[in-house]
Order: structure tokens, then C-alpha cells, then sequence
């Protein structure tokens, strides 16, 4: 019987985590684990975990947000690579490679429930990070929230954390909680509109409607 395979170097641990943004009033707010064991004990982090050796990263880091926060994003949610860390050292445990994922839901935030390592799970102002964050989580959630400007500026991720009705008021508000100047969310609106992702909320002054969100009151 042949011998497996075997590589002659040392293999680096590979895990996924996930930035999770979401708008709660004139608020932006990520998702974070208290981290209820070594290393770096009672600190936040971004809900992720190792991967396993027959997944995918995409579903991984999924999973990983679903049992440490018990969120799951909904189909209006991107859900997007953003890049990997793999600094010497970033884990005290050994040599760590992640795969951090990024995605914005709509409000009102849902509940979390931490589990599996983490000792609590909540949504926590994005910006300024509360204290120091565990491994090289700064540095990740700063890149998240490039990113997450980037794609409210584009459009669909910006019009995903709206609710399914909403008003210039709401727009502006999503600006600002974001840090894009407020002045540009009245052209945001006319790309949004021209590029199919929103209409006007039947007849109603001021307020529109997301392409493909449910009729009734939103």
C-alpha cells in the first residue's frame, strides 16, 4: 500500500474570521466575541475560528459566525473577501494564517448569543475599536471598515443596510454613521436609482423602496 504523502516543511494553522457590520440608528456597530479562553482571555475579537480540513472558507467563516454569535447574514448581505493576514508572531499560538471575510446587514441589530469559545457576543461601536482587540484584529477591522466605505460609496452594500423603505434622512444617516461626506448621499441616491437598486416608494415624497424588497409598510 502506498505511503500518503507527506510535506517535508511545516504546515501554518489557517482560520477564517468575519467583520459584520450593521446600522443601528445613526450608529455603526460590528460584531464581537469576548473571547472566554487563552490567548488574549476577556478580550473582543471578530467572531471567526480554524477551518477544517474538508471546507471551503467562504462557509467556514459562516459557520464560525454562526456558532460563536448565532448570526446568520440574510440573503440582502454581501458576504466578501477582504484579505488575509499572515504576519510571523500575529498568534501566540503558532503560525496563524486568516482568511477575514466581510459583510453589512440591515437594522435593527439582531440578538447575539455567544458560543462555542466565546464567552459573549455583541454589536460594539466599529469606530474607535473598544480597547485593545485581541491578536491583530485592529488592523483587520480597519481594513473592514475601508472596505465597507468603499462598498457603501459603490451602492449595493450601502442600499443592503438600509431598511426595505427609507428616506433621504435615512441615506444621510448611513453616510454619516460610515464617514462619507453627507453631501454626496442626495447623488448617491440618483446613481442608485439609474443603476436599478432602488425606486421611488410609491408616490411618496422623499422616500424610496428597495428593488426586490417585500410590498407593505418597511
Amino acid at each position: 500500500m502506498p505511503k500518503p504523502y507527506c510535506y517535508d516543511h511545516p504546515r501554518p494553522a489557517v482560520t477564517v474570521d468575519t467583520a459584520a457590520f450593521v446600522l443601528d440608528g445613526p450608529t455603526l456597530r460590528v460584531l464581537m466575541v469576548k473571547r472566554g479562553r487563552p490567548p488574549f482571555e476577556g478580550r473582543w475579537a471578530l467572531p471567526g475560528g480554524f477551518i477544517d480540513l474538508d471546507e471551503d472558507a467562504a462557509p467556514a467563516a459562516r459557520r464560525e459566525l454562526l456558532e460563536e454569535t448565532g448570526i446568520s447574514p440574510g440573503p440582502r448581505a454581501p458576504f466578501e473577501p477582504i484579505g488575509f493576514y499572515a504576519a510571523p508572531g500575529r498568534d501566540p499560538r503558532g503560525r496563524t494564517i486568516s482568511l477575514v471575510f466581510a459583510t453589512a446587514m440591515p437594522g435593527p441589530p439582531p440578538s447575539p448569543t455567544g458560543g462555542d469559545d466565546a464567552s459573549d457576543a455583541s454589536w460594539v461601536v466599529a469606530d474607535p475599536a473598544p480597547g485593545p482587540l485581541a491578536f491583530d484584529h485592529e488592523a483587520i477591522l480597519a481594513d473592514a471598515l475601508a472596505w465597507l466605505r468603499r462598498g457603501v460609496e459603490a451602492g449595493p452594500v450601502g442600499v443592503g443596510m438600509l431598511p426595505d423603505r427609507f428616506d433621504r434622512d435615512d441615506a444621510r444617516a448611513l453616510f454619516h454613521a460610515v464617514g462619507l461626506p453627507l453631501r454626496h448621499s442626495a447623488r448617491w441616491l440618483g446613481r442608485c436609482e439609474k443603476e436599478g437598486l432602488i425606486e421611488p416608494a410609491g408616490g411618496e415624497s422623499q422616500r424610496y423602496r428597495v428593488i426586490g424588497a417585500p410590498p407593505g409598510e418597511g
